[in-house]
């Protein structure tokens, strides 16, 4: 999908030709990487959004820029170090992205989504969905990476508050039901595909068995609303950085089960660095053991600690950043008014270049 849409390079090209008040910047994700050359080529600025933390943007970089090779190509839990990335963190083989993982050097499509990743840190500017007090030491390393300070952390950025079961869900199930706490379980409406595999579905007799305790719920949830009841004890998150940020802003410890993409190290960040998650499996195909994951949901939701009081300093911290004079809101402010000035310059050299011309 990233190399199908570096096709949209001359339509857009052609259409800022022809817009009568074209674009000042472009703002474009980490996939769009190419745009860095759109932009330089129109003359404009481009600025990466990376809806991932500076963590995860911080490995990735390195990760495409160093192109790290495992000794033994047959060793999936060959361990990776990242020295030139913060606390130097380390991950196995298997967790990197399958993309990665079956990069060749000379490939025409992957030389080019190595090019977009690339490309990212050469942006005039870079907005992330995060906040200083979160990942403070990761946003610093971007600067110093970038050579400038257009940097802006924007974060967090919610949404508004308003039997044929497969191995996974089973042992899932099985682990609720056997730790006797309260809980709400909110299970994605399986594809045909993922019926036809046994995934996704929860069995009928599981819900008549914690009809008492337990509620679940099929399709979309309000998760911010949920996590930010009094109710909630703890957040078992395949750590997405959406739900990640969600979970740190709502001040509820979490259980990690990481599955693909940035999942991995926005867990290790929550257990090894910020303290405020427990790691309990990983991986899409691992399935955890439904009396460990009884022991540790028991354990959670009593945890009166380390894990919840930095829970809470992290909610508060959250809740400050986007306050209106918070560092969140001043940052917004200030890649808007940086803009602003940057236009304007801009229209004042066009307009002594075409005064100069007649």
């Amino acid at each position: 999908m990233m190399s199908a849409m570096g096709e949209l390079y001359n339509p857009l090209l052609n259409w800022f030709h022809n817009h009568p008040s074209p674009p000042v910047a472009i703002v474009s994700d980490m996939f769009l990487g190419w745009t860095h050359r759109l932009a330089c080529q129109l003359g404009i600025r481009r600025l990466l959004f990376s809806p991932s933390g500076a963590t995860a943007l911080s490995v990735i970089y390195s990760l495409w820029r160093n192109l790290p090779k495992r000794d033994d190509p047959n060793n999936e839990d060959a361990l990776i170090s990242f020295l030139d990335v913060p606390n130097s963190p380390i991950y196995p083989w298997w967790q990197f992205t399958r993309l990665y993982r079956t990069y060749v050097e000379g490939d025409p499509v992957l030389d080019f989504i190595k090019d977009c990743y690339l490309s990212n840190m050469a942006s005039w500017g870079l907005v992330v969905n995060s906040f200083n007090e979160l990942e403070r030491v990761y946003l610093n390393h971007l600067i110093e990476v970038l050579g400038h300070d257009r940097v802006w952390a924007v974060g967090p950025l919610l949404p508004p508050v308003n039997d044929r079961s497969g191995p996974i869900e089973r042992e899932l199930a099985l682990g609720l039901e056997k730790s006797g706490v309260k809980f709400l379980l909110c299970v994605k409406e399986p594809t045909k595909g993922h019926v036809e595999g046994q995934y996704g579905l929860i069995s009928s007799d599981f819900e008549h068995c914690v009809v008492k305790r337990g509620l679940v719920i099929r399709g979309w949830a309000p998760q911010v609303l949920i996590l930010t009841h009094r109710a909630v004890g703890v957040f078992l998150t395949h750590c997405g950085w959406n739900s990640t940020l969600e979970g740190i802003f709502a001040g509820v410890p979490m259980l990690t089960w990481p599955m693909g993409a940035d999942q991995f190290v926005n867990a290790k960040l929550l257990v090894d660095e910020l303290g405020v998650a427990t790691r309990v499996v990983e991986g899409a195909q691992a399935v955890p053991n439904s009396d460990e994951l009884a022991r540790l949901l028991v354990g959670a939701v009593s945890e009166n600690g380390v894990k919840m009081i930095r829970s809470l300093e992290l909610s508060e911290a959250a809740l400050e950043a986007i306050k209106q004079c918070g560092k969140s809101s001043k940052d917004m402010d200030e890649l808007i008014r940086r803009l602003s000035e940057e236009a304007k310059h801009d229209k004042s050299l066009i307009s002594s270049n075409s005064n100069s011309q007649t």
